[in-house]
């Protein structure tokens, strides 16, 4: 199947909102807690507010 604009084939839509990750994390200054508060991986964390 063709690749771009045209494809039916779109990805998955994302679960998390990386604001409400971003933010997270600036209220608690620790990555590893805001994924513990928000129930999600550290390695989504990291990625996310990289």
């Amino acid at each position: 199947m063709a690749k771009g604009e045209d494809s039916p084939f779109k990805g998955r839509p994302a679960t998390i909102d990386v604001d409400k990750v971003r933010e997270t994390v600036a209220r608690l200054g620790n990555k590893t807690h805001a994924a513990r508060e928000l129930g999600i991986s550290r390695q989504s964390v990291y990625r996310l507010t990289a």
